[in-house]
């Protein structure tokens, strides 16, 4: 008897190895973002930096004023908004052709003066843009160029979809979550208002957004935000190398525990989630935002971290299955 338990123990063990090694697998693995892609409306620019080499490389020298920016599913084109001092359009740019075009007039949208943030809806067939001039939020297709008001707010701004489908936006009088896609308010958080970029952290499941440079909200701080209840907290940002004094603009998850934030007076920044403390990666005044890191709106759409939920909870099955019968066994042989 004692032979076989210790036999079975053996056994037990090396299955026990086997679903360990079968729920790091089925485990999603996510990359750190190497190219970070900003809008630089002081040089009227976009720019890629390349967080390895820590080098820039200029993508659209020609923008008009760029202000948020997001990429097609196809990866091949940047889709961004322009400041409103040189004309509020959406525009498309095509990396390959190296060509601007407009793909929707400030005065298809409203006769907006001031569009601001974008977010590809879940199928990719469209975009997402705010306007905080008219207070309004259209959808626009990106085959047929057809405008559509999607709700109306307060001033909107950031906006951003999660991995499940729902919808948030920033309001000047706080954040909403929007039934998409008929555009009715789910639930709002009126607590803090005239919030600027807004993203979602599939690592810790959490929304963040920016203060902007507006408002009473203090400029070197970020808000936390549960999207399930819309609970906030409010975070310090700040380092060894980092400015005392930020306007802090457009934000982005990295999908690692990172936040990548546009600080418009002078610099890009890190932040890290995990030790709640940020660095500086790259010093350039007159950044507005970030393209999107991982999921819709970014380079490589299919990079989108899904939990394996099915997977880690047959292994999970499994594992119990096999400490039940390691335990009868154990039992037994006592």
């Amino acid at each position: 008897m004692e032979l076989f338990s210790k036999r079975t123990s053996h056994k037990m063990n090396s299955l026990f190895s086997i679903a360990i090694a079968g729920a790091i697998l089925s485990s999603p693995v996510i990359a750190q973002a190497t190219i970070i892609d900003w809008s630089n409306q002081t040089l009227g620019q976009i720019d890629a930096y390349n967080t390895v080499t820590q080098t820039n490389t200029v993508v659209d020298a020609n923008a008009n004023t760029p202000d948020s920016l997001i990429f097609a599913n196809n990866g091949n084109s940047i889709i961004y908004t322009s400041n409103p001092n040189s004309g509020s359009n959406l525009y498309i740019y095509n990396i390959q052709n190296k060509t601007n075009n407009i793909l929707a007039s400030g005065t298809a949208l409203g006769n907006s003066t001031s569009l601001r943030d974008l977010s590809l809806t879940p199928s990719g067939n469209s975009v997402l843009v705010s306007s905080t001039s008219g207070g309004e939020v259209y959808k626009v297709n990106l085959t047929t160029q057809a405008v559509t008001l999607l709700t109306t707010g307060t001033r909107p701004q950031g906006i951003v979809f999660t991995p499940s489908g729902n919808l948030f936006l920033n309001l000047g009088s706080g954040i909403d979550q929007i039934n998409y896609p008929s555009g009715t308010v789910a639930n709002t958080n009126t607590n803090y208002g005239s919030l600027d970029g807004l993203t979602y952290d599939p690592t810790t499941g959490y929304l963040y957004a920016t203060t902007g440079i507006k408002g009473t909200n203090p400029s070197n701080t970020i808000i936390q935000i549960n999207p399930t209840t819309l609970a906030e907290s409010l975070i310090t940002i700040s380092g060894s190398n980092v400015p005392t004094s930020l306007h802090l603009d457009g934000i982005e998850a990295t999908s690692n525990g990172n936040l990548i934030i546009a600080n418009y007076d002078n610099s890009l920044l890190e932040y890290f989630t995990a030790t709640n403390t940020a660095t500086t990666l790259a010093a350039t005044p007159g950044i507005d935002d970030v393209a999107p890191l991982v999921g819709g709106g970014s380079a490589d759409p299919s990079a989108t971290p899904e939990p394996g939920t099915f997977a880690l909870f047959g292994t999970g099955i499994l594992v119990m299955a096999l400490f039940s019968l390691y335990s009868r066994r154990k039992a037994e042989s006592c």
